[in-house]
C-alpha cells in the first residue's frame, strides 16, 4: 500500500522529472527531504538514495511513466534522470519541450497582472508543474484600481458567473437612492480603473409593463449581494445568456449601452497637430477613419457618456456631425465652463 509519504514523494519527483534539464539523485534527494520538512506531521522524516531509486522504479510500475537516466554533457560522471521524450507524466500529461517556451511567457506575463484574483495563485502553480525558468520581475500591468471599493470581491462575482447564481443586489446609483433587485450575472469587464458587472436585472419594469433588462453595476457602488437561495428552493433556472459579449461592446466607447440607441457616422474636425497625432497613435474607436488631407476623423458608435467625456479629453477637436452629437456635447462643455465663472 502507499502511504502518504511515498505520495508526497511521487509528486516532488514528478515536478523535478517534469524539467528539461533531468535532475541528479542527490538532486531529488533534496528535493523531496525539503518538501517533507516543510509537510506537517512529516519534519522529520528523510529520504536517501536508495529510496528515492525505488520510488521512480514504483512510479514506473503503477503509472507506466518512462523514467531514462543520461550521462551529463559537462561531466560524464554525473547521472541526470528525466521522463523520456514523449512519455506522459504521473497525471497523466506532459507538456513537450517546444511548449516550455510559451508557459514560461505565459507565466512571466501573468505575475505581471497585478492585483486580479487568483493570478497569483495559479502562476505559482504552473511554476511548480513546469519548472519555470525563474524570471519573475513586472514588465507591464493592466490599469487597475487595488483601492476600488469591492476590488476583493471580484472572485466572488467570477462564481456567480461561472454556477449560474442569480443575486439579491442592494445597488446605490449615481443619482438615485438605494434600490434592491435580483441580478443574474453574465460577464466582468474593466474600464478607465474600474470594474463593471453585466447582466439581467429581472426586477426592473419598462413604460410598457414588460420586465427585465440588461444592465451594467459599477462594482464599487454595490452595498450588499447575496445569492437568492428562495430562488433555487422553488425550482428556479437561472436566464440563460444570449449575449455575445465578444461583440457587445464593438459598437460603444466605454461600457454603457443606451437602449433604443442608433449607430451614429460622427464626424471630427482636428485643429491641431498635437491632438490629430494623438488620436492617429490612439485610434478612438476602432471603426476611426483618418483624413489626412481635411484633418477629420469618423467613427461609428452609438452615443453615450463615454464618448462625451472622452471628447472633453481633446482641446482642439470640434464635433462637426450630426447635428445632435454636436449639440450634446456643446452643452456639456457649457456645463464644466459655468463651474469656473465667477
Amino acid at each position: 500500500m502507499i502511504n502518504k509519504n511515498a505520495i508526497l514523494r511521487f509528486e516532488v519527483i514528478n515536478e523535478c522529472l517534469t524539467s528539461r534539464k533531468g535532475y541528479t539523485i542527490s538532486e531529488l534527494v533534496d528535493a523531496c527531504n525539503k518538501r517533507l520538512s516543510e509537510t506537517p506531521g512529516c519534519e522529520g522524516v528523510t529520504v536517501k538514495n536508495r529510496q528515492v531509486l525505488y520510488d521512480m522504479d514504483d512510479m514506473h510500475a503503477i503509472y507506466g511513466v518512462e523514467i531514462i537516466a543520461t550521462k551529463d554533457e559537462k561531466d560524464r560522471r554525473v547521472t541526470r534522470f528525466s521522463y523520456a521524450e514523449g512519455t506522459k507524466n504521473i497525471h497523466g500529461d506532459r507538456l513537450m519541450d517546444e511548449d516550455y517556451g510559451d508557459f514560461n511567457q505565459a507565466i512571466w506575463l501573468l505575475e505581471s497582472l497585478v492585483g486580479l484574483p487568483y493570478v497569483k495563485k495559479a502562476a505559482e502553480t504552473l511554476k511548480k508543474r513546469i519548472g519555470s525558468d525563474g524570471r519573475s520581475s513586472q514588465v507591464f500591468s493592466v490599469e487597475s484600481n487595488e483601492q476600488l471599493t469591492g476590488f476583493d470581491q471580484l472572485s466572488t462575482y467570477f462564481n456567480y458567473i461561472r454556477h449560474g447564481w442569480a443575486i439579491r443586489i442592494t445597488y446605490k446609483a449615481r443619482y438615485n437612492e438605494e434600490t434592491r433587485f435580483l441580478f443574474q450575472p453574465y460577464f466582468l469587464k474593466q474600464y478607465n480603473s474600474r470594474w463593471f458587472l453585466f447582466g439581467w436585472n429581472y426586477d426592473f419594469i419598462h413604460r410598457d409593463g414588460t420586465t427585465g433588462i440588461i444592465q451594467n453595476l459599477a462594482v464599487d457602488r454595490i452595498l450588499d449581494k447575496k445569492v437568492d437561495m428562495t430562488r433555487f428552493s422553488m425550482g428556479y433556472r437561472p436566464r440563460v445568456n444570449d449575449i455575445d459579449f465578444t461583440h457587445y461592446f464593438d459598437d460603444i466607447i466605454g461600457v454603457t449601452r443606451i437602449p433604443r440607441t442608433k449607430v451614429e457616422h460622427i464626424t471630427l474636425k482636428v485643429n491641431d497637430d498635437y491632438d490629430w497625432n494623438r488620436l492617429l497613435t490612439k485610434p478612438l474607436h476602432t471603426s476611426q477613419v483618418s483624413d489626412e488631407e481635411s484633418k477629420t476623423i469618423t467613427i461609428d458608435v452609438r452615443p453615450n457618456p463615454e464618448l462625451y467625456a472622452t471628447l472633453c479629453q481633446f482641446e482642439h477637436v470640434e464635433v462637426v456631425s450630426p447635428q445632435a452629437v454636436r449639440d450634446e456635447h456643446i452643452a456639456r462643455l457649457r456645463r464644466i465652463l459655468a463651474q469656473h465663472k465667477g
